[in-house]
C-alpha cells in the first residue's frame, strides 16, 4: 500500500459515498460513468485495491457509518447479485481482510466460511480517514517485544469473549497479529514446533498472566472458556485432564488438579518459559514467585570472612573441589566409577556464624550464580500446593542451569524444617503427610542431580539419615575463637588498640552479632561525633547477648 503523505480525506469520503450510492443494483458494473471511474481509481490507488474490492469497501464503509454490520447476504442483495456470485467475491473479501482493511465476525458458530460472516471496516482505517492520516500510517503497528505482544493478544481475547465472536474470528485476528510481528523469535519457534494456532494462543495468554499479573498458574476451566467458548469446553478440558494435549506431551504446559476438575490449574513449564522469554525468564520467575530467585555473581558485595584454621581448611577444600577445572575432572572420574555426580554440601552452625555469607562469597570468587531457595516461605502453602512449588523450583533450577552461561549453585537456606527425621504419625495429619512428601521429592531431586547444592541448617543432630548420607561435604561453622573475634573487630574498627581488642574478644560472639555491634558503634559516632570507649563497646556486646540463653557450643 503506497504512502499518501497529503490526502484530501474529505474527497475520499465523498468518493466512498458516491460509489456506495451508485453500487445499488449495479452488480459492480460501473462502465460508461466517468465520475465513477475517477472515484474508483482514487479509492483503488489510496487503498491499493482492485476496482471490485473498492466497490465492496465503499458499500461496507457506508453501511457501517449508519451503524450497520454487513452480512454477505445483505451485500449481495444491495449489489443486485445472486447467491452464486458469492464464490466470485469471497476472494476479494478475503484479500481486504488480509490487508486489514476489513474485519470479519462469524455469524454461525459451526462454520468457517465467509458467507456466514458480517463485515466492518477496520477502526484504524476509520481513524486514519477522520484523523487526516495516510492509510499506511493508520495501519502501522508499533514494534513490540514478545511480552507486549502477549499483552496485545490477551486484550484481543478479552474483547472477543465479551462480544459475539467465535474461535474462528479469534484465530484470524491472532494470525494476522502474528504475521505483523515477524521479528519475534518466540512466535517462529512455536511455529517450528508445528503447534496449531489455538495452542499458540493459549501459550500467549499464559505468558501474559505470568509477566503481567505474576500468576504462574491460572484456572484451566476459565481459560478454556475464555479462548474456546463453551461449545467444545468439556472435550478440551477432558483432554487436558487426561494429559492428551500436544502442549502437555511436548512439556510446554503443566496441569495440576486441586480436587475438582473445575479447580485444576494450568501454567507454563520452565521449558516453555525459557523458549518464550529467553534470558528474561528468570526475571519473571522472580517476580511471580519470591520463594526462589537467581542472584548474579557480579551483584554480590565482596566481604572478608574470618574463620579458624580447621574451618578455613574445609571451606578451601570444598571451594577448590568445585572450581570449573577441578569440577569437570571430578565429574568424569565419578562417571567412570558409576558414582552420582552431584556435589551436595551441608553447612551447619548457629545463626550468624557465616554459613549463608560463605556461600555468597564462594559464588562470587568462582564466578558462579546463585539460585536461592527458601523453603521456610513455602510452609504457608503446605496444605495445598507445596509439593508443586518444590517441583517447580527444581525444574526451574534445571532450566536455568541449561541456559545459563556459567555454573549455578543451588542454595537451600534454613533447611531445618526439611531435613528432620521422618514423621510416622498414625493419626494421618495432612501437614505431616505433606512434609513427608516434600522430603521424598527432595531426596529424589538429590538423587538425579548433577549440580552443586548447598544447604544450611542450625540443627544437624536432627537430620534424617536418608539425607545425611547424601552430603559429600558436611562443614560445621563453629563459634569464632577469641583470635577470630579479634580479627573481625580489627578489620572493621581499625582505630581500636591491641589492648581494646583483647578485652572485647573475651566475649563470645558470632559474626552476625559482631555486625550488629559495629552498626551500633557507627551510630554512636554519627550521634556523638566521636568513637565510643572500649567500655561502651563492651556494653554494646553485652546488650547483643542479653536475652539469649547460654548454650553449649554446637558448632559455630
Amino acid at each position: 500500500m503506497q504512502k499518501q503523505s497529503t490526502i484530501n480525506h474529505k474527497l475520499t469520503v465523498e468518493y466512498l459515498t458516491l460509489i456506495f450510492e451508485k453500487s445499488n443494483d449495479s452488480k459492480l458494473n460501473y462502465a460508461d460513468d466517468k465520475q465513477m471511474e475517477d472515484a474508483i481509481r482514487f479509492i483503488s490507488e489510496l487503498f491499493h485495491t482492485t476496482p471490485t474490492q473498492s466497490g465492496l469497501l465503499s458499500v461496507i464503509f457506508c453501511f457501517q457509518m449508519d451503524n450497520h454490520e454487513v452480512s454477505f447476504e445483505r451485500l449481495l442483495n444491495y449489489l443486485g447479485l445472486q447467491l452464486q456470485d458469492y464464490f466470485d467475491l469471497q476472494t476479494d473479501i478475503q484479500e481486504l481482510i488480509n490487508q486489514r482493511i476489513l474485519k470479519s465476525k462469524r455469524d454461525n458458530l459451526n462454520t468457517k466460511n465467509l458467507y456466514h460472516s458480517s463485515y466492518t471496516v477496520n477502526p484504524k482505517v476509520i481513524d486514519a480517514l477522520f484523523g487526516n492520516k495516510s492509510i499506511e500510517e493508520g495501519l502501522k503497528e508499533p514494534e513490540q517485544d514478545f511480552v507486549q505482544f502477549c499483552g496485545h493478544i490477551s486484550r484481543v481475547i478479552r474483547s472477543f469473549s465479551t462480544r459475539r465472536f467465535t474461535i474462528y474470528d479469534l484465530v484470524e485476528q491472532v494470525s494476522s497479529i502474528e504475521n505483523r510481528n515477524p521479528n519475534l523469535v518466540a512466535i517462529q519457534s512455536l511455529k517450528e514446533l508445528q503447534l496449531p494456532i489455538e495452542e499458540r494462543i493459549l501459550l500467549y495468554s499464559l505468558t501474559e498472566s505470568l509477566t503481567s499479573d505474576n500468576e504462574s498458574m491460572v484456572n484451566l476451566s476459565n481459560l478454556i472458556k475464555q479462548i474456546f467458548g463453551t461449545e467444545n469446553y468439556h472435550s478440551i478440558l477432558s483432554s487436558f485432564m487426561q494429559i492428551e494435549q500436544e502442549l502437555q506431551l511436548k512439556e510446554l504446559v503443566q496441569v495440576e488438579s486441586k480436587g475438582f476438575v473445575e479447580d485444576a490449574l494450568i501454567g507454563l513449564t520452565p521449558k516453555s518459559k525459557t523458549l518464550l522469554l529467553g534470558d528474561s525468564f528468570t526475571f519473571y520467575s522472580k517476580q511471580g514467585n519470591t520463594k526462589h530467585t537467581l542472584i548474579r555473581c557480579e551483584t554480590i558485595t565482596p566481604k572478608q570472612l574470618f574463620f579458624n584454621d580447621k574451618l578455613k581448611s574445609e571451606i578451601d577444600f570444598f571451594k577448590s573441589s568445585i572450581k570449573p577445572e577441578n569440577l569437570n575432572k571430578l565429574k568424569e572420574k565419578l562417571t567412570t566409577s558409576n558414582i552420582k555426580k552431584s556435589i551436595i554440601t551441608l553447612f551447619d552452625g548457629c545463626p550468624g556464624t557465616g554459613k549463608t555469607e560463605s556461600t555468597y562469597q564462594i559464588a562470587r570468587e568462582l564466578g558462579y550464580d546463585l539460585f536461592l531457595l527458601d523453603f521456610t516461605q513455602m510452609k504457608s502453602a503446605y496444605y495445598s500446593e507445596s509439593q508443586r512449588l518444590v517441583k517447580e523450583a527444581f525444574n526451574e533450577y534445571r532450566e536455568i542451569c541449561k541456559s545459563n552461561q556459567r555454573p549455578v549453585i543451588l542454595l537451600i537456606n534454613e533447611a531445618d524444617g526439611l531435613l528432620h527425621q521422618r514423621i510416622n504419625n498414625t493419626e494421618n495429619h495432612s501437614s505431616d503427610h505433606t512434609e513427608n512428601e516434600i522430603q521424598s521429592i527432595l531426596l529424589e531431586e538429590f538423587e538425579k542431580s548433577n549440580d552443586i547444592i548447598i544447604l544450611t541448617t542450625n540443627l544437624m543432630d536432627n537430620i534424617d539419615s536418608a539425607f545425611y548420607r547424601r552430603f559429600l561435604f558436611k562443614i560445621r561453622f563453629d563459634q569464632p575463637s577469641k583470635e577470630v573475634i579479634k580479627q573481625i573487630f580489627e578489620s572493621k574498627l581499625f582505630w581500636l588498640s591491641e589492648n581494646d581488642l583483647a578485652q572485647i574478644s573475651t566475649i563470645e560472639l558470632t559474626g552476625g552479632e559482631i555486625d550488629n555491634i559495629v552498626t551500633k558503634i557507627l551510630l554512636h559516632e554519627v550521634i556523638h561525633s566521636e568513637h565510643p570507649t572500649v567500655e561502651q563497646i563492651i556494653e554494646f556486646c553485652k546488650q547483643e547477648k542479653t536475652g539469649k540463653q547460654k548454650t553449649a557450643k554446637v558448632g559455630f
